[in-house]
């Protein structure tokens, strides 16, 4: 929808400065540490360390033997971000005096544009959303066993953020990321040690809090509303009528039922009006021929993540027309205004398995 005159007579009051100078990205916690990486071509391949080989120690005459590195090679795309704003030349000319139209409308363009890579860097899914990228909940996800740790719905602890610690093995830079409900509940722990504040380390001018010498980025994307195996109630389906469910399908209520969601337990259809859901965590409710387990949803994660171009968590862009793009469409044909667009090629990349690590089912 194109600038609204009230909006326009909001930014030309007098007490506004004109020319508005805003960030062309609102940057989150961990938006500002993660390394950007240009690529040339649509996606990005790469080989994700498995195995380094071996080494032995040998004796005269001992036969030598021989190991060599294992890799996975892992493809991700890069994406389209666009945002647009038409402004309105009359506007433009008329209601300038104090704010230019304009340049306020396109900082703005360029927020949103920027919360929803932030956004898409912890939640991004392409197979629920194909045009994104994965984000690092599905890359976290699909981790081997080692790198993963369920706390089954108990409250934040030193021994995860110790275990988180222990599995990073590789690569530089590496830090915390959690959503501040979870940053509030480090902060009581270490309250309770008698301290009233966690050490900081200063990055880039920006100071964190840290655990043991790692930084920890605040991050509300992260979702408050998962179940013990980090599935999140955002991304699940309301329950629907006469449908087939299989074993481990999940859904929420069509409506109510805010913090709880719904697993089938015993595969079936499901009947032809919705059923009274038991509402205890644990308990199940007949639908159909299909059984439902309710699971509590309001958990949610921690990980620890590499910030390294070499061997870590990396965003990518596209090399010819790297970062944001701010471009004027020109003036519309059907109408006497002029369309701004505001783009971005982005993706993410993993680059080992080794670089990332996550606690499930915090509570707290």
């Amino acid at each position: 929808m194109a600038l609204l005159q009230a909006e326009a007579e909001k930014l030309s009051l007098p007490m506004l400065q004109q020319g508005v100078i805003d960030n062309i990205i609102t940057s989150d916690e961990l938006f500002s540490v993660v390394p950007f990486m240009p690529i040339t071509g649509r996606q990005y391949e790469y080989n994700r360390e498995n195995t380094l080989g071996d080494a032995e120690f040998y004796d005269v005459n001992d036969t030598l033997g021989e190991s060599a590195a294992t890799f996975t090679k892992v493809t991700t795309k890069l994406t389209r971000l666009i945002g647009q704003v038409d402004v309105d030349e009359f506007l433009e000319s008329t209601m300038s005096d104090e704010t230019d139209q304009a340049a306020t409308q396109i900082a703005k363009k360029s927020k949103v544009v920027g919360r929803k890579y932030a956004n898409a860097l912890i939640n991004g899914n392409q197979t629920l959303r194909p045009k994104e990228f994965d984000g690092l909940r599905v890359l976290a996800d699909g981790l081997q066993a080692s790198q993963i740790s369920d706390a089954s719905d108990a409250a934040l602890s030193y021994d995860h953020l110790d275990w988180l610690i222990d599995q990073v093995k590789i690569g530089e830079n590496p830090a915390f990321v959690m959503n501040s409900r979870t940053l509030r509940s480090y902060i009581k722990l270490q309250r309770a040690l008698g301290g009233t504040q966690p050490e900081t380390v200063s990055i880039g001018g920006r100071v964190f809090m840290t655990y043991r010498g790692r930084p920890i980025l605040k991050n509300d994307w992260v979702p408050l509303d998962e179940d013990s195996e980090g599935t999140s109630r955002a991304d699940l389906s309301a329950w629907a009528a006469t449908t087939a469910y299989v074993l481990g399908d999940k859904v929420v209520a069509t409506s109510g039922n805010t913090t709880l969601l719904f697993e089938c337990t015993t595969a079936g259809t499901s009947g032809g009006s919705e059923p009274t859901w038991d509402t205890t965590p644990g308990n199940t409710t007949s639908d159909g021929t299909v059984t439902w387990t309710t699971r509590d949803a309001t958990q949610c994660r921690i990980m620890l993540a590499t910030m390294d171009e070499e061997e870590g968590v990396t965003g990518l862009m596209a090399r010819r027309n790297g970062g944001v793009q701010v471009i004027t469409v020109g003036t519309l044909e059907d109408k006497d205004a002029m369309r701004y667009r505001v783009r971005w090629y982005p993706g993410l990349a993993l680059k080992s398995e080794l670089a990332l690590a996550q606690v499930r089912g915090i509570n707290n």
